[in-house]
C-alpha cells in the first residue's frame, strides 16, 4: 500500500476555505480537500481530529486510512506517562527530541501551523519530508514493541470510524439543555457543601492531591495500593469515594451541558481512540462519556431513526475466565446473574448484590486475601464467609501469580494482542503489580471492543453515534436490528477467545428520567 503525506491550515471561521498540501509520489503540492478525501494508500498526517470535519463539510467524505502520528506514537510509547503529556506537547515538541537536524524546518513549521504568518510553501514541504521520516521511526518503535501489528489490523481501522462519527456530529435535543443546567446546578451545589461538612474539606471538586491528603490523613497505605484502588475497594474510603464521584460526575455534567450552545442540533466531540493506558476509547470536547444517565436524553436520534444501546455483560469477569481457564469463573459466567449467583453460592447469601460485585472486583485486580474479609465487613458480611468464598478460584489465582512473575522477568505485560504496560524502572513496584492484572484484563476488553465497533460500524442500518467504555449507542431504523447488534457483540467475544468460553450482551437503557 502507498503511503503519502498531508497536512493543513484549517480556517476556523469558514472551514470550506481550509488549506490542504499533499506529497506522495507526484510530489509536493497544495491539494483539494476531495483529493484527500479520494487518496487511497496511507496517509500520514497529525492533529487530524482538527481537520476531519472540514473534510467532510467540504467535500463529504473523509480518506480511509489516515496515520495520526500523534496516535501511532502514543500506542508504540514505552512510556506511561505519553498518554498524560499528550495535551502538553505538540507534534513539532515530539518531533524535535529525534530529529536534532530539522529544528529550523519544524520551528517555521509551527508558524505555518498555528497561522502566525503566510504560509511558506518550502517550509510545508520539508516538514512532509521530516513527517515521513518521523513516521517510519513510529512504525520501527512500533515494531520493536509489538504494536505494529495492532496498529495497523485494529486501531487504524477504529481511527477511520471514530472520525466518521466526529465529524458527522451527534444529534442533540437542545430545548432539553436549559432545563438539565438548572438541574445540574442545583445538585451539584447541595453536593458540594454536603461533601465539605461531612469531610471537612474545602468547598470545591476535590482535586487527585485532595484524595491522596484525605487518604493519608484516615490512615490508607498509598504505597500499598494506589489511589484508585484505595477508592474502589477499601472500605475506609468507601464513603468519602462515593460522595468525591458523585461530585464529579455532577461537575463533568454541568461542563456538558454549559460547553453545548442551547441552539446546537449537533455536537462534533473529539473521540480518542487511545484514551487510557488500556486504549479504551474516551469522548471529550463535550465530554458526552461523563453525562449521568439522567442527563443522556439531550442525545437524539435523527429523523425517522430509534436509539438503541447495547451493552457487554459481566464483560470483564469472562474476560478473567477465559483468559485464566478457571472453571469456577467459568461457571459464574454462564450465570444470567453472576454477581448474585456468587453471593449466593459463595457468600451464603449475605450483602446485596453490590456488595458481592465489589468484593469480587477487589479480589479480581488484586487484592490481597487478607484484606478481603475487611471490605466485606464493611458490607456487614462474615469475615469467616469471605475468607472461604475465593477457595474455588484457584486457577485464577495461579494464573495472576504467573502474570506477576512474567511481568518480574520481561518488564512488561501485555494483552493477547500488545497493548504493553511496562515498569517504570528495572523491577516493577508493589502498585505497578497490582495494576498489571488489571491492565491486562482492561487491556483486552478494549480490544474485544474495538472489534466489535468494527464489526457493527460494517452493519447497514446501523449509525454509530458513541462508544461508551464496554458499550455503544447507535441509530437504527430497523426494529431488529439491536438484536443483530447484540448477536454480533456475542459472537465477537465468542471468537475472539476461540469459542473457549461464550460471550454476553444486552440492549440496556440509555439514559433514566429524573
Amino acid at each position: 500500500m502507498t503511503i503519502s503525506t498531508f497536512t493543513f491550515s484549517r480556517n476556523f471561521t469558514e472551514e470550506e476555505k481550509s488549506r490542504f498540501f499533499l506529497a506522495d509520489e507526484n510530489g509536493f503540492r497544495e491539494v483539494s480537500a476531495a483529493e484527500i478525501a479520494e487518496k487511497g494508500g496511507f496517509l500520514v498526517c497529525h492533529d487530524y481530529w482538527m481537520i476531519a470535519r472540514a473534510l467532510r463539510s467540504s467535500c463529504g467524505a473523509l480518506p480511509k486510512n489516515v496515520v495520526d502520528v500523534d496516535e501511532f506514537s502514543i500506542l508504540a510509547s514505552k512510556d506511561p506517562g505519553a498518554r498524560r503529556r499528550r495535551e502538553k506537547l505538540d507534534v513539532v515538541d515530539r518531533m524535535s527530541s529525534f530529529l536534532l537536524n530539522g529544528e529550523e524546518t519544524l520551528l517555521a513549521y509551527k508558524k505555518n501551523f498555528y497561522q502566525e504568518n503566510t504560509i511558506d510553501l518550502e517550509v510545508q514541504e520539508n516538514f512532509h519530508s521530516l513527517l515521513l521520516v518521523y513516521y517510519i521511526e513510529i512504525c520501527r518503535r512500533a515494531a520493536q514493541n509489538g504494536e505494529l501489528e495492532r496498529f495497523f489490523g485494529i486501531e487504524l481501522p477504529c481511527i477511520s470510524v471514530c472520525a466518521d462519527i466526529s465529524s458527522k456530529g451527534i444529534p442533540i435535543d437542545g430545548d432539553r439543555i436549559s432545563g438539565h443546567r438548572r438541574l445540574a446546578g442545583h445538585a451539584y451545589y447541595e453536593s458540594l457543601r454536603c461533601l465539605s461538612d461531612e469531610f471537612s474539606i474545602p468547598l470545591e471538586v476535590p482535586s487527585e492531591q485532595d484524595d491522596i491528603r484525605y487518604a493519608r490523613r484516615i490512615g490508607v497505605d498509598l504505597g500499598e495500593y494506589g489511589l484508585d484502588f484505595a477508592l474502589n475497594y477499601l472500605p475506609q474510603m468507601t464513603n468519602y469515594a462515593s460522595a468525591v464521584q458523585n461530585i464529579r460526575n455532577l461537575s463533568a455534567a454541568r461542563e456538558v451541558l454549559d460547553s453545548i450552545p442551547v441552539k446546537a442540533d449537533r455536537v462534533f466531540p473529539t473521540i480518542d481512540t487511545q484514551g487510557s493506558r488500556t486504549s479504551r476509547i474516551s469522548v471529550r470536547s463535550p465530554f458526552l462519556q461523563s453525562l449521568p444517565k439522567r442527563y443522556r436524553d439531550i442525545i437524539r436520534p435523527d429523523d425517522a431513526k430509534t436509539l438503541a444501546y447495547v451493552d457487554f455483560d459481566q464483560f470483564e469477569v469472562g474476560i478473567m475466565a477465559a483468559l485464566s481457564g478457571d472453571k469456577a469463573l467459568h461457571t459464574l459466567f454462564d450465570e444470567n446473574d453472576m454477581y448474585e449467583s456468587f453471593r449466593i453460592n459463595h457468600l451464603e447469601g449475605q450483602g446485596t448484590r453490590k456488595a458481592a460485585k465489589v468484593l469480587f472486583l477487589a479480589y479480581a485486580y488484586g487484592m490481597k486475601k487478607k484484606n478481603l474479609p475487611i471490605v466485606g465487613a464493611s458490607f456487614g458480611l462474615d469475615r469467616r464467609v469471605v475468607r472461604e468464598a475465593f477457595s474455588s478460584f484457584s486457577t485464577y489465582e495461579k494464573w495472576k501469580q504467573a502474570k506477576v512473575v512474567e511481568f518480574e522477568r520481561r518488564g512488561f505485560v501485555s494483552t493477547s494482542f500488545g497493548n504493553r504496560f511496562y515498569s517504570a524502572g528495572p523491577t516493577p513496584t508493589r502498585k505497578e503489580k497490582l495494576s498489571a492484572i488489571s491492565q491486562i484484563v482492561q487491556g483486552e476488553g478494549s480490544l474485544i471492543f474495538k472489534k466489535a465497533l468494527l464489526s457493527v460500524a460494517g452493519m447497514a442500518d446501523v449509525d454509530v453515534l458513541l462508544p461508551m467504555h464496554d458499550a455503544l449507542l447507535f441509530q437504527h431504523a430497523d426494529p431488529e436490528t439491536p438484536h443483530h447488534v447484540v448477536a454480533t457483540f456475542v459472537q465477537t467475544m465468542t471468537d475472539h477467545f476461540d469459542k473457549t468460553i461464550k460471550g454476553k450482551a444486552s440492549i440496556e437503557p440509555f439514559f433514566v428520567n429524573a
